[in-house]
């Protein structure tokens, strides 16, 4: 009896582990972070690669970039190479890197882009390529077996300027200053005007007098 409980006992155990082990492999996916960047910024993305499986290397990792998102600098990672994929409007529309990373290893690249101008959710959808051929496809909702890495772009969240390349603020701040800047061109193209208009006069009153003096003598 004691050995049919015990037996039993580790049998649960073993299940236990390997469900265990099924969850983590299950969160293992591939991660962009930010989470959350505010709209109209310059943002510096990581992109959190993980082996994923135990009995094959990942070779190739695929993005595709969300729209409205802009890349425009690219960190290096040593022994990656890095293709960029454009669109018909030149814009970058996938990103592919090509190496070797190990089954119980990961591997990290990062670039700069420009967020979109409006709040929303973007999803960053990409494929991972292994060495035996097999390919895992990122691209489903948040609750699906193989969901995209996601960012929220929200007005409330902070600006993060990276590499000095952002607008410097959110929409409504860049539409502020936009709109207070041409109020200062319109004052500054309006006194102008009347400063000409000043001259101008000044001018025909001088050649005035100069023809009355003229006359005079």
């Amino acid at each position: 009896m004691r050995r049919s409980i015990m037996r039993l006992s580790m049998g649960l155990a073993v299940f236990a582990a390997l469900l265990g082990g099924g969850a983590a492999n299950a969160a293992a996916h591939i991660q962009v972070a930010p989470a959350v960047a505010a709209p109209n910024d310059a943002v510096r993305f990581d992109v959190l690669v993980p082996g994923e499986r135990s009995d094959a290397s990942t070779t190739k990792v695929a993005l595709k970039v969300p729209p409205g998102v802009l890349p425009y600098s690219f960190g290096e990672t040593p022994g990656w190479s890095r293709q960029l994929v454009l669109a018909k409007d030149k814009s970058v529309a996938q990103i592919v890197w090509s190496g070797r990373v190990e089954p119980d290893a990961f591997v990290e690249f990062s670039f700069l882009a420009a967020t979109p101008p409006r709040p929303g959710v973007i999803a960053w959808k990409a494929l991972q390529h292994y060495s035996d051929g097999s390919v895992v496809r990122w691209i489903g909702a948040p609750d699906s077996a193989e969901p995209a890495a996601q960012t929220e772009i929200s007005a409330g969240a902070a600006l993060q300027n990276a590499g000095g390349e952002g607008p410097g603020g959110s929409g409504e701040e860049a539409e502020a200053r936009t709109e207070s800047s041409e109020g200062s061109s319109g004052s500054d193209d309006r006194l102008a005007r009347v400063l000409g208009i000043a001259a101008l006069a000044l001018a025909a009153a001088a050649g005035a007098l100069a023809w009355r003096r003229g006359r005079s003598t």
